[in-house]
């Protein structure tokens, strides 16, 4: 068997998803998104790169939801003229809910990785990590947990009849971190919350929070990429 037969090939262990997706208009529709699950783009990372590495590190508060992971990938990119090895860092985050899965700590872990691969290339090219709620398998409603009121709590209810629990102060924690790393000052994310919401950041539900914890992971990676290009 030839090396490039034996060579990882991402395009054999691609899954196709159904997602809506925004147009510039405004409006939705229906497109398929091809998905290389973070278990192939490990497996493709280390068959390219043996000598790299792969970390991660729980930011959050230990057994407290949500679990907010950083996972860091490092490699050799190339050697220079003496033969040194050069080598890069790249960083990536994740997190999760226990309302979202039952293994909410290996989930939040999960994005983390699949999102410091895709910033290195591994898996950019077959899936929208920035945009990535499938954390290495696809949103069944039948695995989600139902939402509990934790120590007797009520839910927070709104005019508009929207009920929940409140974010938890790691969401506020990671929110304004996330914001900070933007380069977002916070007049301009309580506009973005205003706009977004319709409320500021104090009324801001757990379920709003997770999303907008995925619209500031977007940014973050997105100017941090746009900073390494330039």
């Amino acid at each position: 068997m030839s090396s490039d037969e034996q060579k990882f090939n991402p395009n054999k262990h691609m899954r196709v998803f159904e997602r809506r997706q925004r147009q510039r208009d405004g409006s939705y529709k229906t497109v398929k998104i091809d998905y290389l699950d973070v278990k192939w783009r490990i497996v493709w990372f280390r068959e390219e790169h043996p000598e790299g590495s792969i970390e991660t590190l729980l930011k959050s508060t230990p057994g407290e939801p949500p679990a907010v992971m950083q996972a860091t990938v490092r490699y050799v990119d190339q050697y220079d003229d003496q033969g040194k090895p050069l080598w890069v860092t790249v960083t990536g985050w994740g997190q999760c809910d226990q309302d979202d899965w039952s293994d909410w700590l290996e989930k939040a872990e999960t994005r983390a990785i699949g999102r410091a691969l895709a910033l290195a290339g591994y898996g950019t090219q077959f899936c929208e990590d920035f945009e990535e709620v499938i954390a290495d398998g696809p949103v069944d409603q039948g695995e989600r947990r139902q939402p509990q009121q934790r120590n007797g709590g009520s839910p927070a209810r709104r005019s508009g009849g929207e009920t929940g629990e409140l974010m938890t102060a790691n969401q506020q924690k990671y929110i304004f971190s996330l914001a900070r790393e933007a380069g977002l000052p916070n007049d301009e994310l309580d506009e973005i919350v205003h706009a977004r919401f319709g409320h500021g950041m104090s009324e801001v539900l757990k379920s709003e929070a997770s999303a907008l914890i995925g619209s500031l992971q977007e940014l973050r990676d997105e100017r941090q990429l746009a900073g390494a290009a330039g």
